[in-house]
């Protein structure tokens, strides 16, 4: 490409993601089960939460719902992830 470093073009060969436009390739998976697993073991974690921060200095009811929020919103983000991959299948 005269006068050029070929980046553009480059550019423009890569597929850009789309909302509900597969990427090319094999098709990303969602194993149901796998996805309950995950959820299970984080939501189980929860009963063990005021044993573990009474060990910590956050032995206040702010700490026990703060680390409780934290594993609530892991589990919210494993099933996000889980449904934004069906998306783009």
């Amino acid at each position: 490409m005269p006068g050029g470093d070929g980046l553009a073009l480059d550019a423009m060969s890569t597929p850009n993601p789309r909302p509900g436009v597969p990427l090319p390739g094999p098709p990303p998976t969602v194993d149901p089960e796998q996805i309950r697993a995950d959820v299970g073991d984080i939501l189980a974690r929860l009963d063990g939460v005021e044993e573990h921060v009474a060990g910590s200095a956050d032995t206040d009811v702010a700490g026990v719902l703060a680390a409780k929020a934290r594993l609530l919103d892991e589990a919210h983000e494993r099933l996000t992830d889980a449904l934004s991959t069906l998306d783009k299948i």
